[in-house]
């Protein structure tokens, strides 16, 4: 039988947890689990620092190595190459000198816009027509538009039939 190395329970407020890696189900009837030697721990960590699950005995151990899933042919392999996952030097941070005042940039002079004119369009006098009628004059009484007519229900139908 594996080692026992850890006892977790559900933190209060929680209806339940499931873990598939672990195979682990906790509820408000079963709340306390115990884990073994040799599991993968990755959730329940996940579960602990997010306030789901309690550790209420023992250790979860230290983090896994980080490690990277390679295709190889038909299967997978782990690669647990330290260069691939050292972290990289910082890039150079260039030193700016605030003390010096900065240099101003160029003026540039706006030189006035031209504005160009649209040539301009002389109106022909207008010959008046006598025979035309004023512009008050042309105006023609509409009829004003009557309501629509109002639906009548069935019971105002018979009703009306009826009288």
């Amino acid at each position: 039988m594996a080692e026992r190395i850890a006892t977790i329970k559900l933190n209060s407020g929680q209806g339940g947890f499931y873990d598939e890696l672990t195979n682990i189900h906790l509820t408000v009837g079963n709340p306390i689990a115990h884990l073994f030697a040799g599991q993968n721990l990755t959730n329940i960590r996940k579960g602990i620092s997010v306030g789901h699950l309690i550790l209420t005995e023992g250790t979860l151990g230290p983090d896994p190595r980080p490690y990277r899933l390679v295709r190889v042919g038909d299967h997978l392999e782990i690669d647990l190459k330290p260069q691939l996952f050292e972290k990289k030097a910082p890039k150079k941070q260039i030193e700016v000198n605030l003390t010096e005042a900065p240099k101003a940039a160029p003026e540039v002079k706006d030189e006035p816009k031209k504005e160009e004119k649209a040539p301009e369009v002389k109106e022909a006098p207008a010959e008046e027509v006598k025979d035309a009628p004023a512009a008050e004059e042309v105006k023609e009484d509409k009829p004003a538009k009557k309501a629509p007519a109002k639906k009548t229900t069935k019971k105002a139908a018979k009703k009306a039939d009826a009288e």
